[in-house]
């Protein structure tokens, strides 16, 4: 389909610029080239948006205790996730660029890193789950209300400027709430 869409661009940005007075090829082509190159970036968006929800559910069916309890301290306390939220994005992702450029400490930072990144998808499915509740507080179906408020949580994303202000609230108290709950012992039974 992409291919498609390529093909019928191309020919008719050459149309118009073969075409008498049809106005500058150069133009023509370039105006071409920055909206496939838009088309490009939005599908890479989406794809992005996608594998994140996808990421989520993967979560949510791999380790419910975790996800659980990660709700709970989003629902719960959000000014705690808030705070660990910020403290955990400014000074974890600075000691792990910090130990890679050590190059003595690469693979510890490497690893932060990827914790970092696992707590950012936690965050991000912890968030998916609150939506998913305010859309449904009965949660009669709960992957699919969590995929349900995957989407309307990235769909809000595209509005400009509201929606990234609104994923970066998202970010850090999803990623604040899911450190807690890594951070939370587990009570004996």
């Amino acid at each position: 389909m992409d291919i498609v869409l390529h093909h019928a661009l191309v020919d008719a940005t050459l149309a118009q610029a073969a075409a008498p007075g049809g106005g500058n090829a150069a133009q023509a082509i370039a105006s071409g080239i920055v909206s496939l190159s838009v088309l490009a970036l939005l599908a890479l968006a989406f794809t992005l948006k996608a594998a994140l929800i996808a990421a989520a559910v993967w979560l949510d069916i791999t380790w419910p205790a975790l996800c659980a309890r990660a709700v709970s301290h989003y629902q719960e306390r959000p000014r705690r996730c808030y705070v660990a939220g910020l403290i955990n994005a400014a000074l974890g992702t600075f000691l792990a660029l910090l130990l890679i450029a050590t190059k003595v400490l690469a693979i510890v930072g490497l690893l932060m890193l990827v914790v970092l990144a696992f707590l950012v998808v936690l965050g991000f499915a912890t968030s998916y789950r609150a939506a998913a509740r305010r859309l449904d507080p009965d949660g009669i179906d709960a992957l699919r209300g969590l995929v349900r408020g995957g989407i309307v949580t990235e769909l809000v994303f595209l509005l400009p400027l509201l929606g990234q202000v609104y994923h970066l609230n998202v970010l850090v108290r999803g990623l604040g709430a899911a450190t807690l709950a890594m951070l939370q012992r587990r009570r004996p039974a």
